[in-house]
């Protein structure tokens, strides 16, 4: 029996200047939980909620800027394998590891102790983060046009708007690569892809052309044997 088709909501991706604001606005409306750090981490690494929710202080290799995804938080409140029960390590930006490090530097240096926690010091709770923090941000920015949304057909025939979810930080990472030149295969390494074919599902869209690439490269090479000929 065939599945029925899940229609997937259209993707969101920031630019880096708008990973800084929403930052920013993030850490200034709730300073000093490392909110702002939150967002730039997983815009830049890429990481699922609940692997940052799972993230320890002993899976940080700030020196090599470089940090281990072993364990996810999960919405049913525990620690667990990450979704394709693996570990990887991710390569972290110099400013993000100097971001980190500052707060790190002043607080519990148990290599079990969480990078980031709730506000009373327990594990974080995604969904707590995403609505009572994460989501009221996000709108103020959208509102005011500093942020993208998506307008979209409702059940009732009417226009509603959608703005960014916590996982368009991971998609922004993609496109942000992809805009450095960042392959196929590398993007698959560095999201924690099992298969390049699950890579090539959810953003292809977003490679330049692999034909026009290809037919640029032949054309290229005909004019340089062209032009040693002659």
């Amino acid at each position: 029996m065939k599945l029925p088709r899940v229609d997937r909501r259209e993707m969101l991706f920031l630019s880096a200047p708008q990973v800084a604001l929403l930052a920013e606005r993030l850490e200034a409306a709730w300073p000093g939980h490392g909110w702002g750090v939150l967002v730039r981490f997983t815009a830049y690494s890429g990481c699922r909620a609940g692997e940052v929710g799972g993230l320890r202080v002993k899976h940080l290799d700030l020196l090599r800027h470089r940090a281990k995804i072993a364990v996810a938080r999960k919405t049913y409140g525990a620690d667990g394998a990450t979704k394709t029960g693996k570990a990887r390590w991710v390569d972290l930006p110099r400013q993000l590891c100097d971001e980190l490090a500052a707060p790190l530097a002043a607080r519990d240096h148990d290599p079990e102790a969480r990078v980031w926690t709730g506000e009373r010091g327990g594990p974080l709770a995604h969904k707590w983060f995403y609505t009572h923090r994460f989501k009221p941000v996000v709108e103020r920015l959208s509102a005011s046009g500093e942020l993208p949304t998506i307008d979209t057909p409702a059940d009732d025939g009417s226009i509603e708007t959608l703005t960014l979810r916590f996982h368009d930080l991971r998609h922004t990472c993609v496109a942000l690569l992809i805009a450095k030149g960042a392959q196929q295969y590398e993007v698959m390494e560095h999201l924690g892809h099992t298969n390049i074919q699950t890579t090539i599902n959810t953003y292809g869209h977003l490679f330049p052309n692999v034909r026009e690439r290809i037919r640029v490269a032949l054309e290229d090479t005909w004019e340089e044997g062209r032009r040693s000929a002659g």
